[in-house]
């Protein structure tokens, strides 16, 4: 799989690259695809099977060069194997909101604060707003009301308030409770 075709896709990927090549100026390194059931040790290994074919004889060290399929969270260049692993299965199973709100927590969240803190994925504001009215048992405005109450205000104010809020990559509105 070339570079672009691998890019493309949402799977969390690693590149990993051999840093005693890098640091002879040839670049020796492979992709590594994570699945939902990858352990630290098949992690481990597919480095080691890396790291094995460098062109410099005894290589061990390795940083991550590159990544996808994260959604944005910064994954550091020596991110612990066990940190690629939980970060990748969780995302597989939970997805982009996921990514997102480690992402702005800044660290990997536990999948119990994940679950307690997602609200729902949106199409805009305004049915964010809908659905909370909704919940606050409010029915029907009555249309000769309707010049007195805006729904996207009232979304806009309790997604300022009480909740966090990110823009998915397919435009989706993803709504959180604060942590």
């Amino acid at each position: 799989m070339s570079e672009t075709e691998h890019k493309h896709q949402n799977i969390p990927s690693v590149y990993i690259a051999c840093l005693s090549s890098y640091n002879n100026g040839i670049l020796h390194g492979s992709w590594i695809n994570l699945k939902e059931n990858s352990s630290v040790d098949e992690l481990e290994e597919a480095i080691n099977e890396i790291m094995a074919l460098s062109p410099i004889a005894g290589a061990e060290e390795w940083a991550i060069h590159d990544y996808t399929g994260f959604y944005g969270y910064p994954l550091r260049e020596s991110a612990s194997l066990q940190t690629i692993v939980e970060l990748s299965q969780n995302i597989l199973k939970h997805g982009e909101p996921y990514a997102l709100l480690c992402k702005y927590q800044g660290r990997i969240v536990e999948i119990i604060d994940f679950e307690d803190a997602y609200v729902g994925s949106y199409e805009s504001e305004e049915s964010f707003g809908e659905e909370q009215m909704e919940l606050l048992e409010v029915k029907v405005i009555p249309e000769s009301y309707t010049n007195y109450f805006d729904v996207e205000e009232f979304a806009r104010g309790l997604l300022i308030s009480d909740y966090h809020h990110e823009n998915g990559t397919d435009g989706s509105l993803y709504v959180f409770r604060y942590l």
